[in-house]
């Protein structure tokens, strides 16, 4: 039987008592009547203008229109449309971001921006991504699910100095609402296709008048899968069970000081999106003759055809604590976390009925930091924030392959396991500075200094020769101890280097007039080398140097027509140095096995524009928009057999080369006081290569294609019903094809048409 976590009561306690409470409606409106939308992407009513955003991008509060970096902000509200909470849904919204989650709901997103990302857990990823200020290296925690945000801040171009944790391609600010003395809260309820049933709810307010208050929030979502198993008979291929609680307690003594507590659990069950196997051989038959029943080109929803289910259990809890203090014109700010995730992963790497390959991994990682701020008043014409930062990080994983008795066995009992553990440690110390010229001239400089140590401790094992494995204990084949022949060991690595980098920016910024401010923007991002923590032969053990990013970035942010219309546009050139690359291949035991790498020189320009109207006072239309030119200029690797091949001039896996998004929504007043809502996002990009070094063979590559969204909603004072569609057109697409293993790729399929409602009420 398979480890299972057991799922925590609290869960189950806060949905009964959520879904018991009595829910008084009452719908929030600011003094100024801005609509509550994230405070972000609609209009004001009473001037009809664009509602102004306050970021904290460069760690204190400013317009987003001041600040000199390319940034996208989104209102927590404005992704609750269509009820899916998953992180990757911000993509809808932003320029030259890609984020599909390949492995399902419990599955981090791949997060490339710009055309950098990072396609393996080994490797921290070049996009740093952050709960309320605390960075995340694990990938298993970018899944967490969104509800009840204040905002999301997408941070473009490298952010070296204050955003400093390796985020050589950007970052990605995800910020909880914070409690306040209003007692105020939310209750959403939902239904729709495949059995999606949602909860969504928060409460918060004054505990103590003037000292205390608190905010609890709290999300179920769960949902049957869309693709029938035909030996099985179920629909579990991208089922999902998902509970997260948040609890917020933050205590004002003074008016000089305030102390924030966060509390947040998550355990989630889920299972793999569909995936296929497309065979290369004649009749689209695999090395077995096995022959998948959705053909060469499988389609959204077609029944999957498997041995057992791609299923992940995982459970993650953290908190943090934030303490600021002022005194005269300085505050001085303390930011401690703790976080910790586990998770186990059970899957059928050939996606047959047959008896081939199956896996199943054990990971666990546990992460501390520490950060300091000193920072200066903000009406000054020299401003500055001054830091220290800690990190330590313990990542590891058990992950093994298996092939077990059966009849007819047409693989050979196979085992291979590797055991690894990945340590990393890093001090920082950063300044940023701006001064302000003139009215109308500032320029703001950043500089930091990190030194990181990482070490890893890895050993991989196997059973023999293909056929020559005997178990002891089938029934546990995944453990070592159930294997009865003697283990060999196939790789080894115990290692430990030091990396310390200085990272910096500069950017001046010259306000032409009150409303286009241009901007240009140098800066460094640096990431650590690492390792290849998922070996399967000693051939597989490396590696990677540090890669750094040199970016030169000009932008104008602009606004129109009395505030009706707000424009921002950036052009960016980057020259990447020793970029890393994860590159897929096969070993002789037919094993789909990664090797790290590093470009000598990757080259990446485009141009960004994202534009927000009001064409008619109850009408708002944000239009975004990127081109991406991104190619490795200098990359060459050595095979197994010696050879050297050329990759230079080959794209950047992962990045489209264009993309264009839209969303719109149009308010229809009733002579009631209430209105209709009608609201549609469409997002079109093109195609991309999931290989760095074959962009030959078509299976490789996926094609352009379009998604869109649709919702209507009926607001009465403090309640919404909405009803919504999601991939308005049914549209196939893949997320990922693996290179050809045992005669077949594995193809895994987009996500499905889904609709349902949704009620809405604030109290």
């Amino acid at each position: 039987m398979i480890p299972a976590f057991r799922r925590r009561s609290v869960a189950l306690s806060v949905r009964r008592a959520l879904l018991a409470a009595t829910m008084m409606p009452l719908l929030a409106q600011a003094d100024t009547n801005e609509a509550r939308d994230g405070g972000v992407r609609l209009a004001v009513a009473d001037d009809v203008a664009i509602a102004s955003v306050v970021v904290t991008a460069q760690r204190r509060e400013q317009s987003i229109q001041r600040v000199p970096i390319a940034i996208t902000a989104i209102g927590g509200d404005a992704l609750q449309g269509q009820l899916d909470s998953g992180p990757s849904d911000i993509v809808r919204l932003v320029p030259n971001l890609y984020g599909n989650p390949t492995g399902g709901r419990s599955a981090r997103p791949r997060w490339f921006l710009r055309g950098v990302g990072v396609n393996t857990s080994s490797l921290v990823s070049p996009i740093g991504v952050y709960f309320d200020e605390v960075y995340y290296s694990n990938l298993d925690l970018h899944s967490f699910p969104l509800f009840d945000l204040d905002r999301v801040e997408v941070l473009r171009g490298p952010q070296g100095t204050l955003w400093g944790k390796n985020t050589t391609g950007g970052a990605i600010h995800f910020v909880s609402r914070k409690p306040t003395s209003e007692t105020d809260g939310y209750v959403k309820l939902g239904v729709g296709n495949l059995d999606l049933r949602a909860l969504e709810a928060a409460f918060g307010g004054a505990l103590i008048d003037d000292t205390l208050t608190g905010r609890i929030s709290y999300l179920h979502e769960e949902r049957e899968g869309w693709a029938r198993n035909l030996l099985t008979g179920d629909r579990r291929a991208g089922a999902y069970d998902d509970d997260a609680v948040r609890g917020q307690l933050l205590f004002t003594p003074t008016a000089n000081f305030e102390a924030l507590l966060n509390v947040h659990f998550r355990s989630i069950e889920s299972f793999g999106v569909p995936g296929y196997s497309v065979g290369i051989r004649p009749g689209g038959a695999n090395d077995f003759g096995y022959v998948s029943p959705a053909g060469p080109n499988p389609r959204v929803g077609d029944p999957v055809d498997r041995n057992n289910d791609l299923s992940q259990e995982q459970r993650s809890n953290g908190q943090f604590l934030s303490l600021k203090y002022r005194f005269g014109d300085l505050t001085l700010s303390s930011l401690t976390a703790y976080e910790s995730v586990e998770s186990n992963l059970y899957g059928d790497r050939e996606q047959s009925p047959d008896e081939v390959i199956r896996t199943f991994d054990q990971r666990e990682g546990h992460q501390v930091s520490q950060e300091l701020r000193l920072t200066s008043a903000s009406d000054r014409d020299l401003t500055w924030i001054a830091g220290i930062y800690y990190f330590k990080d313990t990542q590891s994983a058990d992950s093994t392959s298996a092939t077990l008795p059966s009849v007819p066995q047409r693989f050979g009992v196979f085992y291979q396991n590797t055991i690894s553990t990945v340590d990393t440690e890093s001090y920082a110390g950063f300044g940023s500075i701006t001064y302000q010229f003139t009215p109308r001239l500032s320029a703001t400089a950043g500089l930091r200094w990190t030194t990181e140590t990482i070490g890893i401790d890895l050993q991989g094992v196997d059973g023999g020769p293909r056929g020559a494995t005997v178990y002891s204990n089938p029934g546990e084949w995944w453990r070592r101890s159930s294997v009865a022949t003697p283990l060999r060991v196939n790789a080894v690595q115990n290692e430990e280097h030091t990396w310390d980098a200085w990272t910096y920016d500069i950017a001046p910024a010259f306000q032409l007039t009150d409303d286009v401010n241009l901007f240009f923007r140098y800066a460094r991002g640096f990431r650590s080398g690492g390792y290849n923590a998922s070996v399967t032969t000693q051939a597989a053990v490396n590696t990677v140097e540090p890669e750094r990013n040199d970016s030169f970035e000009v932008g104008a942010k602009t606004s129109w027509l009395n505030g009706r219309l707000v424009a921002n546009a950036t052009a960016f050139y980057y020259q990447w140095h020793d970029m890393q690359l994860n590159i897929q291949g096969v070993t002789a035991t037919g094993l789909n096995a990664s090797t790290l790498k590093n470009a000598a020189l990757g080259k990446a320009r485009g141009v960004e524009l994202e534009v927000t109207s009001l064409p008619l006072d109850n009408l708002r239309v944000g239009v975004n928009g990127s081109y991406l030119h991104a190619r490795y200029e200098d990359f060459t690797e050595t095979l197994a057999n010696g050879s050297i091949v050329d990759h230079s001039g080959l794209k950047f896996a992962r990045a489209p080369e264009k993309t264009v998004g839209l969303d719109a929504d149009y308010r229809i007043p009733l002579p009631n006081g209430n209105e209709i809502k009608l609201g549609t996002d469409w997002q079109y990009q093109s195609g991309i290569y999931y290989s760095s070094v074959d962009q030959v063979d078509p299976f490789q590559k996926q094609g352009g294609y379009t998604l869109g969204n649709a919702e209507v909603a009926y607001v009465l004072d403090r309640v919404q019903v909405s009803a919504f569609i999601r991939n308005l057109t049914d549209k196939s697409y893949d997320l990922i094809t693996v290179v050809p293993a045992n005669g077949a790729y594995r193809t895994t399929t987009g996500y499905p048409q889904t609709y349902g409602v949704s009620f809405r009420a604030h109290f």
